[in-house]
C-alpha cells in the first residue's frame, strides 16, 4: 500500500499553530499504513522501517503501538533490507506518476519543458520556481515549507500581515516588501454617481445591514 501525502497537506501541518514536523507526518503515515494492513487481517510478523530522525526513539514508539510485532527501524534501511528497497521503489514510482498527471487548480500555464522532478538539484525545477510569478505563493504542487521554495519567494512574494497577538519567543517572519493593504489604497478620488431615477421610482436602496 502507498499513502499519498500532498505538498499542501505537509505545508499546512508544518505551518499551523500546533505544528507537526515532516518527521511526525512521516511517522503518522507509516503507523496508519500498518494499522490498515492489520485491519485487512494481513499476518504482519515483522516490520522494517527506514528511519526519520533518531531510529531508537522511532522504534520504541512503534513497539509501544504494536507490541506483538517484531520491529526494526534503521538508517538507510532501503539499502540494507530488500523489503524496504521495494517500498522505496513503490514510493518513488507513485510520486513520479502523481507529478505526471498533476492538474493545476490554479489554471497556470506550465512551460514546455515542464517543472522537472521536484527535487532541489533539478535545474528545470529551479527555473520553474524562479520564473513563476507568485502573488501570494506558489501553486499547491509546491511545498511552502520547503527551504528551496522559501528562498525563491524572498523578494518576489507580497507580504501579508495578520492581526494577532505575538507569541513570546517567536520571531515574526515576513516575505516580500509590499503590504497587502497597499493594493486597496485609492490612487485617485472616487467619483460619486447620482442614483438613477429607475431605482428611485421603485424604492430600491442599497442595503448593508440585514
Amino acid at each position: 500500500m502507498v499513502d499519498i501525502i500532498s505538498p499542501n497537506d505537509i505545508s499546512t501541518s508544518m505551518f499551523r499553530r500546533s505544528k507537526r514536523s515532516l518527521n511526525e507526518v512521516s511517522m503518522e503515515s507509516a503507523i496508519d499504513l500498518i494499522k490498515k494492513a492489520l485491519e485487512l487481517e494481513v499476518n504482519v510478523a515483522e516490520i522494517y522501517v527506514d528511519t526519520v530522525g533518531p531510529p531508537d526513539k522511532y522504534q520504541e514508539k512503534l513497539k509501544a503501538i504494536f507490541p506483538k510485532i517484531k520491529i526494526t527501524v534503521a538508517k538507510k534501511a532501503d539499502s540494507t533490507y530488500p523489503i524496504v528497497s521495494l517500498a522505496s521503489i513503490c514510493a518513488k514510482v507513485s510520486r513520479d506518476h502523481a507529478l505526471k498527471v498533476w492538474k493545476f487548480r490554479e489554471g497556470i500555464e506550465v512551460p514546455e519543458d515542464g517543472f522537472g522532478s521536484g527535487y532541489p538539484g533539478d535545474p528545470v525545477t529551479k527555473r520553474f520556481l524562479q520564473e513563476y510569478e507568485p502573488v501570494f505563493g506558489f501553486p499547491r504542487i509546491v511545498r511552502f515549507s520547503w527551504s528551496t521554495a522559501v528562498n525563491a519567494l524572498e523578494g518576489s512574494a507580497f507580504a501579508v500581515e495578520f492581526e494577532e497577538e505575538d507569541q513570546p519567543g517567536k520571531e515574526k517572519v515576513v516575505l516580500g516588501s509590499k503590504k497587502m493593504t497597499s493594493f486597496f489604497k485609492a490612487e485617485v478620488p472616487v467619483k460619486k454617481f447620482k442614483r438613477h431615477q429607475f431605482w428611485k421610482d421603485r424604492c430600491i436602496e442599497d442595503v448593508t445591514d440585514f
